[in-house]
């Protein structure tokens, strides 16, 4: 079996889809005001102390170049990653409702493990979990659930691994 090229951009915005939506709201917040304030051009100094200057004034601009294009794409990304948050937990809503509302098991037999998975996340957070779904490169591209009721500090944590 070939194993998956790597991609740290889409692993990005992979675990930003995880979040919930209101998480990745927030990182497009903090990432446009911090590549913002990065991407300010740089002073140059002029006069002898100019020469002295030009290595930090040339790493500067790089990195306020970057900056210019990042402090909207970073943002975007973050806000396409909340959409699909908000998407993916309605469509879990949406999936135990219609289960929930089935006359008999058959609802159950016709959805693809995928569903099910998504299906078993849903239950546990309406009896109240917080529930992390976690690892899509398994074997078998299952949905690992980290489950935790609780308060912090003394909540309880239970693991499930799709094998």
């Amino acid at each position: 079996m070939g194993r998956r090229r790597k991609n740290e951009l889409g692993d990005v915005f992979e675990v930003l889809a995880m979040l919930p939506w209101w998480a990745s709201l927030i990182a497009a917040v903090l990432s446009y005001v911090f590549l913002h304030a990065l991407a300010r051009p740089p002073v140059v100094a002029s006069g002898a102390d100019a020469a002295k200057q030009l290595a930090p004034v040339m790493v500067h601009a790089v990195i306020a170049g970057a900056a210019v294009f990042g402090q909207y794409l970073v943002p975007i990304l973050c806000l396409i990653a909340a959409a699909m948050s908000m998407f993916k937990r309605r469509q879990g809503r949406e999936l135990a409702s219609r289960v929930a509302t089935a006359p008999a098991a058959a609802a159950l037999d016709a959805m693809s493990w995928q569903d099910f998975e998504r299906l078993v996340g849903e239950a546990f957070r309406q009896r109240g979990y917080s529930v992390v779904e976690t690892g899509r490169g398994g074997a078998d591209g299952g949905v690992d659930l980290v489950l935790r009721k609780g308060q912090e500090g003394s909540s309880q944590k239970t693991e499930n691994k799709a094998r």
